[in-house]
């Protein structure tokens, strides 16, 4: 609108300027009779060329110079567009790669435990041991991963927040960071258990925990991916 507004003002005052030069013509010689000689139009017409043609010229290069603006404004906002789409797409990529590993980590839990609860039910051999030791690392990498997990969070919001419209200081992203928190804490302290081998199990509450992470988490990738399109 403020665009339009500016092209009728200056259609205007450009207007305005080519007929000045001609009614101030008229109005010196409205009393002569129109003239047949051919001199005397050509005097006219080199009276209206030599004060149109610097009006129009002036008025096309600040036209032009207006149209520049316009186009490398347009393009730099494009630029600074596409940028931001970028980030945004990086951002949601490293936090999607996450996803999966909370969801399989039930599963992949329960199958360790099963096993785990088999090597000490067998005698305390070396061979046993050794396998028990495994089945432990195995353990220490769901620590790893959370540890990793809880800290590209926490940091998540200073990295991407000025990307996002999403209220990074809303109840519901601060439950998962917390969420991701304290079920860093149970695996670290379930594999400190498991080192020193005493009587412990991942309890059914640090499951419901990881159930809930991953509902959450959900949600947030689903606000976040609304601000792709």
């Amino acid at each position: 609108m403020k665009r339009r507004t500016l092209f009728i003002t200056i259609g205007i005052v450009m207007l305005i300027s080519l007929i000045i030069p001609i009614f101030y013509f008229w109005l010196k010689f409205k009393s002569f009779n129109i003239s047949s000689s051919i001199s005397d139009w050509g005097n006219f017409g080199a009276y209206i060329g030599g004060i149109i043609s610097p009006i129009i010229s002036i008025y096309s290069v600040i036209i032009l110079g207006y149209i520049t603006y316009l186009l490398s404004k347009n393009s730099s906002e494009e630029n600074k567009n596409l940028y931001i789409l970028q980030k945004k797409l990086e951002a949601y990529e490293e936090l999607m790669k996450y996803l999966p590993g909370i969801h399989q980590t039930p599963i992949k839990l329960q199958l360790q435990m099963e096993c785990l609860s088999h090597i000490l039910l067998e005698e305390s051999n070396t061979i046993s041991l050794e396998k028990y030791l495994h089945e432990t690392d195995k353990i220490l990498e769901h620590v790893d991963f959370f540890v990793e997990f809880h800290y590209f969070l926490f940091n998540y919001r200073p990295r991407y927040d000025h990307l996002f419209k999403y209220d990074f200081e809303s109840i519901d992203f601060n439950r998962i960071v917390s969420l991701s928190g304290q079920i860093q804490d149970n695996f670290l302290a379930f594999y400190q258990d498991l080192v020193k081998r005493n009587k412990t199990s991942f309890m059914p509450d640090n499951i419901a925990l990881l159930d809930k992470l991953f509902d959450h988490l959900v949600n947030f990738i689903n606000e976040i991916r609304v601000e792709l399109k």
